[in-house]
């Protein structure tokens, strides 16, 4: 068996007791779009733990024992990222990439953030069309 196949073997067992279903299928489709992507296995651990409650079930000491301290970080700084709004003016665009690029000093940050918006496009049915359309428009952005 690969290194990612037992790590995906390792975080489905984790999943399973942190998710409902359509969170634990939507991280694990998100886990399989990263790993698409060529990304380390960093990445793909912390796509994986994207949607999770962190102060439950002592997942965040769980994650930081396992997957080491960085997963966290970077957890926190995706969820950061997504309370960012996306102005409509070419200059806030602008302003919005800029600051993507200074709350990450690795850019697979941004292939994550990326990653996780196209994967939620592809579960359309369950979006509304409003929210749709806002996360079409972060795509482009």
């Amino acid at each position: 068996m690969t290194e990612l196949k037992k790590l995906k073997k390792e975080l489905e067992k984790i999943g399973s007791t942190i998710y409902g279903i359509s969170d634990f299928t939507f991280s694990l489709d998100l886990f399989d779009l990263i790993e698409s992507l060529n990304l380390k296995e960093e990445s793909l651990v912390t796509a994986f733990f994207l949607r999770a409650d962190l102060t439950q079930n002592n997942l965040e000491e769980l994650i930081n024992k396992k997957f080491g301290q960085k997963i966290i970080k970077n957890i926190e700084l995706l969820k950061r990222i997504s309370n960012v709004t996306f102005p409509e003016t070419s200059k806030g665009i602008s302003a919005v990439r800029q600051l993507f690029i200074k709350l990450s000093d690795d850019l697979r940050i941004i292939f994550i953030k990326l990653a996780e918006r196209l994967q939620s496009l592809k579960e359309k049915e369950s979006v509304k069309s409003q929210d749709l359309t806002r996360l079409s428009e972060e795509c482009l952005y």
